[in-house]
């Protein structure tokens, strides 16, 4: 499979001149699009060669064009290889524009026909430069070369800029090309039986869209249609930027795709076909501190036990009665993230001892959770810390953990009572 959006030319630019006698310097590139990492990438330039191109940015390499080059059009191709196996590939072209006296144009073919079975035809004009004793010959079909096509009276045919003739109306007219100081007439007939020209269903296939989470990179839009025309892509609704197929998404909700396609002289034109998808908020982190679990997302946040949403639960901080596995999801503009990662909850609040106060079991300062431990609290004594604990009067936890190096000092006269052991 190829994929012809994976990788962009982005130098030179499609239809960029470069005047004919070589010398010209040229850097070829590309730049991959979404998550495509390119290898055994190469370039190559018609009528003049194929280049190899280095296996990390910047995708591009520099060459000079040859004296005794091709002139006119140049197609120029990129191909790669994605590291998970998928060719990837890129189609653009150059001008080299001719040096001496253009002697002569000629274009295939001279006379055109239209009717309700050819109700198109591209044309190709060739440009004949002389150069003292040297005759080149010129592709000069695309409009960048600088050829201008014209319909006499714009009545029963229009044409685009690269000579592509589309049938209008039955009739006669006059196609006239012109290029520097020379031009050409070619005839046109439409036949009458182009009235009776039947269109053929255009259909559009696009791709399902899957959820996506605010941060991930641009990725590719992928649709066909039956015509065998490009699809045009465009934002119907939502936060997204789209540019040559490729489309990133810039906040969190819902987003639409339209796909369009307008026909040819064959194929009538598409219904639009639409995609939705949503950008999801990246999933929250969740943290756990005696019986308190807090995210780190302020808004949108609802907490869960065992997988089961638990009902007004939405604010950062969940105070936890009970034991049982917590996650969070957060929800902005419409649109639910990921589940955090769950942390398990016993039913009994741990307290750590920080020390940040003093040596006093009984200052409330001095343990994680604010206050002193009592007969329900598992008590965890870790080492470490600048001060550890005297006990200065009698106590109750419902279990002791001291942490190797970690200290107690209990004054004469008094007990920890430890309910578990």
């Amino acid at each position: 499979m190829i994929d012809d959006q994976a990788i962009q030319i982005n130098s030179p630019l499609r239809g960029t001149s470069f005047q004919d006698g070589g010398g010209a310097n040229v850097i070829l590139s590309f730049q991959p699009a979404g998550s495509a990492v390119p290898t055994n990438s190469l370039f190559i330039v018609d009528g003049i060669g194929w280049y190899t191109v280095p296996d990390n940015p910047p995708y591009s390499v520099n060459i000079t064009l040859p004296v005794n080059g091709p002139i006119g059009k140049v197609c120029i191709i990129a191909l790669a290889v994605d590291t998970s196996g998928l060719r990837l590939a890129d189609t653009s072209f150059i001008n080299i524009i001719p040096t001496g006296t253009l002697d002569s144009l000629v274009v295939e073919p001279k006379n055109i026909k239209l009717d309700s079975a050819i109700r198109e035809t591209p044309i190709h004009v060739n440009g004949y430069f002389s150069n003292g004793s040297v005759t080149k010959i010129a592709d000069l079909t695309e409009g960048t070369t600088g050829t201008v096509y014209m319909p006499q009276t714009n009545a029963i045919f229009s044409v685009n800029q690269n000579g592509v003739i589309r049938a209008l109306a039955a009739g006669t007219d006059t196609l006239v090309i012109t290029y520097g100081n020379k031009f050409l007439r070619v005839p046109v007939t439409v036949d009458s039986n182009f009235l009776l020209a039947t269109y053929y269903v255009n259909l559009i296939d696009f791709s399902v869209i899957g959820d996506k989470t605010l941060g991930e990179d641009p990725f590719g839009l992928n649709a066909v249609a039956s015509s065998g025309d490009d699809v045009v892509f465009s934002v119907y609704s939502g936060s997204a930027t789209i540019q040559n197929g490729i489309l990133n998404v810039d906040a969190t909700g819902q987003v639409t795709i339209k796909a369009s396609q307008s026909g040819n002289n064959y194929f009538a034109p598409a219904t639009d076909v639409f995609r939705s998808f949503c950008v999801k908020p990246v999933k929250p982190v969740i943290s756990s501190e005696c019986n308190t679990l807090s995210s780190n997302i302020a808004n949108g946040n609802q907490w869960y036990k065992n997988g089961i949403e638990i009902s007004g639960a939405t604010n950062q901080i969940f105070i936890v009665s009970d034991s049982g596995t917590y996650t969070a999801r957060v929800t902005s503009n419409g649109c639910q993230s990921a589940s955090s990662d769950p942390i398990s909850v016993g039913a009994f609040p741990i307290a750590s001892w920080t020390g940040n106060t003093s040596n006093a079991w009984e200052n409330a300062a001095n343990w994680s959770c604010g206050s002193v431990p009592d007969s329900n609290t598992d008590v965890i004594i870790n080492s470490g810390v600048a001060r550890y604990p005297e006990v200065n009067s009698n106590v109750s936890c419902r279990s002791l953990m001291l942490k190797q190096g970690a200290t107690i000092l209990i004054k004469t006269g008094y007990t920890i009572n430890v309910l578990r052991n």
